[in-house]
């Protein structure tokens, strides 16, 4: 009937599809291209419909000026990609029926329905168009008695039959345009001939879609088929009916065909500097307010006072029940409105709908609409400001800067509210004029108290862009609560609480889901970095993983491993993370793990090695250390002491104790006994396991072990320690004095000449008292016993290198020789290997505040999970305490551990003289070496000493 030309708007610039007859058409069809601008214009307003602008005739040619839809059909679409999954033709044809039931409440029948007047757009949205054939109510029918309209192949059997149509013969087409997705094919087939196809189409029932696709569900199968029936009244009543059982079963929320959207950045730039609000709280982007006014003023969500109307009902963010309209319904409804507005030539209700528009398309992450939807607003003084900065919040979720930037610019130079805040982000993102931290700070706090409704959530954001701090996750949550269709505030929210260990990990996969089935088809910003890391914290590492492969086609399972665990550590759930690449061992053997460190990526190498449990390279045994191990190997019974001799040697080269928790329990199922438990004991003790090593103890006590043994492991004082003689006595005094905090006499009695004849445990047990106590020496003499104390038991007593290590690096820091610091530091975190006590960890992290700026940054991600470890020690100590014996011992010192290390983290952070001393509250300033730069760091930033 003639051609479509891509047209644009001389003024406006604006483009469009120009639908121009050709000339010579007969009265008849010209009224029929007429009837189909009516029956468009009469549908207009509905997101999977294309919208007609004009229509109009010069001379003898008529032209209908439709939206430009810049993709390709579906019947294409079909042809060069095959049939759809299940899952997306369910979605697809339940937007198209969404569509077509919008049709029929305004009196309009399509009444030919086929792949080829579905258009997709360029995220895969439907949109029907070609009316040509529609039946408007009321209008005289232009189809004369007997006369079959339509295309055979997806005709309903009453079109075939010319009988009288009605709603459920688009349900039939709908039916037809589902089994085309599901199959690439139509219903029928032709026969030949228009007649004989004709006659197939009103008598031969068509094949269930599973015989021709065995992976389509049976429900689908069933729903399609009822489609499908060939009389009316078995069929679904109505296309809202159709609509709503696809959902009901499975499709709602699934992407159509393209509809995904390319936003997906690497959860590192989410998270890292200045983009945790980019991401985060501009996530929150549907969370604006109402216009503000070009003076300034407080910025409101309410919507301005109007004399009542009898149009639809605008939609405005926060108004009860739209959480429970999906993307596609809330859009139809606001341009129902937006439509309404525009034919009474309403300007002020047609700019708070497109507003509301915008608005929603932020919330719903529908962030390519947002500039096309913004437009006619940015030429409106009273809104341009909001709409600059929606749009530029999109385009940061867009991951196009050079738009946001612009955008943003346009805001700002606007007055009132959004103007400010755009000022505001400019100059966080040192794209403006500089401000100081303490200004901004108080511009936000200002921008604050103007802001209502939504316009919170984006003064959050500014917050968090101008102190690199994370929000309030409460008052987040709060805001969730009064605006629950946002579900760019909902992945918000799962940002956040993926950091929160309390939070189970099964409710942030709920979150998530809600979140994705706000805004179908298109998918909330960062959705499969989130999806990835949340199934692993749920526990569901095997999904996690699998969602992974998709990302990385062909990457080995060892790589993929890596990468998740990577992903779970800038989520900050290091405990997660090592959880996840302690699974490499079970991949490979021997040099297989080394090569996993090498394919880590630099900054998680550590990381990774201590959870493979590698031992320490380049370490080599003192001849010291093979005289003691020989002596220690012939105090087991013989069975046990040739088995243990490797293990010995392991653990004094350096090897962790998950390393040497493996095989001694392989060795206990073989020499059981109370000299295989003593030996546990030792080593788990030496190792920092702590509480393995009291098991240790228990089992040996109670199997009949020497008494003070077991006292010098950890139990009770033994009835008759003063009965004992000689190095006994000695070794047995030394540890009670330790226990009760005299360490000096501890030290003298361990100082002296210990007799040669003593037994191999006690000589091996004063070397390890003598570098506990060694507080109380002088600095010389406490590196000469942990010197020997090393070179005697070599790696077997973790603790004591690292005590050598700590102190050499504190003596360092204090006489401000900072040139080794770095190397130093180093070692002791290569040393946590062999140091299961989780004291160590905080330990570690208090000291990390103390160091140079460069180190702190380069040590960051450890720190959380040294701190993380300390944490989970300390809830696991308090849930044992009165069920484990022995058990509350533990949690004093992991409370210090954590007071302490609470309280400089808030002096290196610049935290108020109040907030350390409440945190040290009860516990003091650290003690010793470390007590000494805490108190000369305190001076420096308050002027006086802690406690005063």
């Amino acid at each position: 009937m003639g051609e479509v030309y891509l047209a644009e708007h001389a003024q406006t610039r604006a483009r469009f599809a120009l639908k121009l007859l050709s000339g010579g058409l007969d009265e008849d069809e010209l009224a029929r291209f007429e009837r189909e601008a009516q029956a468009m214009a009469a549908v207009d307003g509905h997101p999977y419909l294309v919208r007609v602008h004009a229509f109009g005739r010069e001379g003898a040619r008529a032209y209908l000026v439709q939206q430009l839809i810049e993709g390709r059909d579906l019947a294409r679409a079909l042809q060069e990609r095959g049939r759809l999954p299940p899952a997306e033709a369910a979605a697809l044809v339940a937007q198209v029926a969404r569509g077509v039931s919008h049709a029929h409440q305004r009196g309009v029948l399509h009444r030919d329905l086929k792949p080829a007047n579905v258009l997709l757009d360029r995220r895969g949205q439907p949109k029907v168009t070609d009316f040509g054939l529609a039946h408007v109510e009321g209008a005289t029918t232009l189809t004369r008695t007997g006369e079959v309209l339509g295309t055979p192949v997806y005709m309903a059997p009453e079109q075939a039959r010319a009988e009288p149509c009605d709603e459920r013969t688009d349900v039939y087409g709908l039916g037809a345009l589902l089994f085309a997705c599901l199959t690439g094919r139509p219903p029928l087939e032709g026969r030949g001939s228009v007649l004989a196809t004709l006659d197939a189409v009103a008598s031969e029932p068509p094949a269930p879609p599973s015989s021709l696709e065995p992976g389509v569900p049976p429900w689908l199968d069933e729903l399609c088929l009822r489609a499908l029936s060939k009389e009316p009244a078995q069929r679904y009543p109505s296309a809202r009916a159709l609509a709503e059982a696809l959902e009901r079963r499975g499709g709602a929320g699934v992407p159509a065909p393209g509809a995904r959207l390319r936003l997906w950045a690497a959860l590192a730039a989410v998270i890292g500097a200045g983009l945790l609000g980019a991401a985060l709280a501009s996530a929150p982007a549907g969370a604006s307010a109402g216009a503000s006014s070009p003076g300034g003023g407080r910025a409101s969500s309410a919507a301005p006072s109007r004399p009542a109307l009898a149009g639809p009902p605008l939609p405005r963010a926060g108004d009860p029940g739209l959480a429970e309209l999906s993307a596609g319904e809330l859009f139809a409804r606001i341009e129902q409105a937006l439509a309404w507005a525009e034919g009474r030539r309403d300007e002020e209700l047609a700019a708070a709908a497109r507003l509301e528009l915008l608005r929603a398309s932020l919330r719903r992450c529908h962030l390519d609409e947002a500039e096309e939807r913004a437009g006619p607003l940015l030429a409106r003084p009273a809104q341009r400001a909001e709409a600059h900065y929606l749009c530029g919040v999109a385009a940061i979720l867009g991951q196009r800067p050079r738009a946001a930037r612009r955008h943003l610019e346009g805001a700002a130079r606007e007055p009132g509210f959004w103007g400010g805040l755009a000022r505001l982000e400019l100059e966080a993102r040192g794209a403006g004029a500089a401000g100081g931290e303490q200004e901004l700070r108080a511009r936000a706090e200002e921008l604050r108290a103007q802001a209502e409704g939504h316009a919170a959530v984006y003064v959050e954001r500014a917050r968090v862009l101008v102190t690199l701090r994370r929000p309030d996750p409460s008052r987040l949550r709060q805001l969730q609560r009064r605006f629950p269709d946002d579900a760019a505030l909902i992945v918000g929210l799962v940002e956040l609480d993926c950091r929160d260990v309390e939070r189970p990990g099964g409710e942030l996969l709920d979150l998530l889901e809600r979140a994705r089935v706000l805004c179908a088809p298109a998918h909330p910003p960062h959705y499969r970095e989130l999806r990835i890391g949340v199934e692993a914290i749920a526990g569901r590492t095997s999904a996690a993983l699998e969602l992974l492969a998709r990302e990385h086609p062909g990457a080995s399972p060892a790589l993929l491993r890596l990468r998740l665990g990577e992903r779970l550590e800038l989520c900050e759930r290091p405990l997660v993370a090592q959880s996840v690449w302690r699974g490499l061992s079970a991949l490979g053997k021997g040099t297989d793990a080394a090569r996993y460190f090498e394919q880590a990526r630099p900054p998680f190498q550590l990381r990774v090695t201590r959870a493979l449990g590698l031992p320490l390279t380049g370490v080599r045994l003192d001849p010291r250390s093979r005289v003691f191990l020989a002596a220690w190997q012939r105090e087991l019974p013989p069975g046990l002491g040739e088995q243990a001799g490797a293990l010995l040697e392991a653990a004094s080269h350096g090897s962790s104790w998950r390393f040497l928790q493996a095989r001694l329990e392989r060795l206990g199922r073989a020499h059981p006994g109370p000299e295989f438990e003593l030996l546990a004991a030792e080593l788990a003790i030496g190792r920092g396991a702590e509480g393995r090593g009291q098991v240790h103890v228990q089992r040996a006590r109670a199997a009949g072990a020497d008494p003070l043994r077991c006292f010098v492991l950890g139990g009770s004082a033994p009835a008759t320690l003063q009965r004992e003689r000689g190095a006994r006595r000695t070794i047995g005094l030394a540890c009670q004095a330790l226990r009760q905090g005299r360490r000096g006499e501890a030290l003298r009695l361990l100082a002296d000449p210990f007799p040669a004849d003593a037994p191999a445990w006690a000589a091996r047990a004063r070397w390890y008292l003598l570098v506990l106590a060694s507080s109380r020496a002088s600095p010389q003499q406490a590196e000469l016993y942990e010197t020997q104390a090393l070179g005697a038991l070599g790696l077997a007593r973790g603790l004591i290198p690292f005590l050598s290590a700590w102190r050499q690096l504190l003596a360092d820091l204090i006489r401000g020789k900072l040139e080794r610091v770095g190397r130093e530091f180093r070692l002791l975190v290569s040393l946590l290997r062999i140091d299961e006590g989780a004291p160590t960890r905080a330990q570690l992290a208090s000291l990390l505040t103390l160091l140079p700026e460069p180190l702190r940054r380069e040590w960051e991600k450890s720190s959380v999970l040294w701190a993380a470890e300390t944490e989970a020690a300390l809830r696991q100590a308090r849930a044992d305490a009165g069920r484990v014996p022995g058990a509350e011992l533990a949690v004093a010192p992991l409370e210090r551990a954590l007071a302490q290390l609470r309280a400089l983290q808030l002096l290196a952070e610049g935290g108020s003289r109040e907030q350390v001393e409440a945190a040290w509250r009860g516990h003091g300033p650290p003690r010793g070496q470390l007590g000494e730069l805490t108190r000369r760091r305190y001076r420096e930033r308050f002027g006086r000493e802690p406690g005063r």
